[in-house]
């Protein structure tokens, strides 16, 4: 789905100049790569200025590697082997590829559309319904079959799990999966009425035992991480990188820190070393591109389902809403293998499911899994797969999951 973003907006000159500052490169050093002048780079630079809206050169760094923790976010889901949807004001604002191919229309023909307008009618009050309890929080179904509206008019049966609320661009709205139909009818042998909740007792929870558990990886949450620049500061330093990533000049820190100006740079000569940058704005775009690595895992870690990201079948990451549910605490989770988490009569399935999924073959999409809480106390859960990704370069399946309702 297309959005506008301020990097749209720079001509093919700006665009890369402007990773070149992101890069952190000097204006003399820009001035080599891209064989222009001085005076013609500076231009180009007042340029970017203009048309992000920043007042400075650093400030335009922010806010150019900010939207890219906004495209972050879309980059990964855009991989998911299963459709993936976000709909805000009622508005479809993301669609992946693979949701696109499943209803058969372009980008612009969804982009901005009213997701009603999607629903075939007999399915459109469930829908309209199904959104408004996620976004006030209460309880709802985790998976559903609405009938969509494909290109052309014809109806397609889809089993939707809801990915939770989000926070997205800065304000709420609903991620939801989706696959078509048929897909589950193959896994799972009981009919399901349009509209109506999946029934815990339709899918799979399996009994066999998992086998071949990896091991060696290290978590890699938005709390957990050990080896990030930002950990390496005192209180001080870290004040002042944080001002300093919001593009504010040096007699700006001074003022908020109630330092004088040489203690100032002091002190962001000692964070130019620990981040191995050669000047201020080299450090600002390490420190940004540090974000930005986790900006995916700080939206996912707001989601109101639980969400988890294994990776050689070891926990990488879960959010707060998945530790509560279970009871761990982030360092009793680090690391895991993920079966190590699951009751034995349910270890097979979900190691099987996960092998699928790593294979790119055929698998539930939505399934109970038994976890084991703290304490060894079995839960049931309701477990949508988002599909494969592509996590800090490498396949990892992401989930999210729920509690089972009574009833369900």
């Amino acid at each position: 789905m297309e959005f506008e973003w301020k990097w749209d907006r720079l001509d093919p000159l700006e665009c890369r100049i402007a990773e070149f500052l992101l890069h952190g490169e000097s204006n003399a050093a820009i001035c080599a790569e891209v064989f222009l002048s001085r005076a013609r780079v500076q231009e180009c630079i007042k340029r970017i200025l203009i048309k992000t809206g920043a007042s400075t050169s650093r400030a335009a760094i922010v806010l150019l590697v900010e939207e890219r923790e906004n495209q972050s976010l879309l980059r990964v889901l855009e991989q998911a082997t299963d459709g993936v949807a976000i709909v805000q004001d009622r508005v479809v604002k993301f669609a992946n590829r693979a949701m696109l191919e499943m209803l058969g229309y372009d980008l612009e023909a969804m982009a901005e559309t009213p997701f009603v307008e999607l629903v075939a009618p007999k399915s459109r009050d469930q829908a309209a319904k199904q959104y408004e309890l996620r976004l006030r929080g209460e309880p709802f179904s985790q998976s559903y079959v609405v009938g969509f509206l494909c290109k052309g008019g014809r109806e397609k049966d889809v089993l939707v799990s809801s990915g939770g609320q989000i926070q997205f661009r800065g304000r709420p709205a609903v991620l939801g999966i989706m696959v078509p139909h048929t897909v589950h009818r193959e896994n799972h042998r009981s009919p399901w009425q349009l509209g109506a909740p999946i029934r815990a007792q339709d899918l799979d929870h399996g009994d066999s035992e998992a086998k071949g558990v990896g091991n060696g990886q290290v978590y890699e949450g938005t709390i957990m991480v050990t080896d990030w620049k930002w950990n390496t500061f005192d209180p001080i330093e870290r004040k002042i990188a944080e001002i300093l990533v919001q593009g504010k000049s040096n007699s700006a820190i001074s003022s908020e820190v109630f330092l004088s100006r040489p203690r100032v740079q002091e002190c962001i000569k000692r964070i130019l070393i620990k981040t191995g940058a050669r000047s201020t704005r080299g450090a600002i775009a390490l420190l940004l591109e540090e974000r930005e690595n986790v900006s995916l895992l700080r939206v996912l870690d707001q989601a109101s389902d639980g969400v988890v990201i294994l990776q050689d079948r070891l926990v990488k990451f879960v959010n707060r809403a998945l530790e509560r549910s279970l009871g761990y605490d982030l360092e009793e989770i680090a690391g895991t293998p993920f079966v190590e988490l699951i009751a034995p009569r349910s270890k097979g399935a979900q190691a099987n499911n996960y092998d699928l999924r790593m294979r790119g073959q055929p698998s539930s999409g939505t399934y109970v899994a038994t976890a084991l809480c703290k304490g060894g106390q079995e839960k049931d859960m309701m477990v949508t797969s988002a599909g494969l990704i592509q996590y800090r370069g490498r396949p990892a399946l992401l989930a999210f999951t729920v509690p089972r309702l009574s009833g369900e």
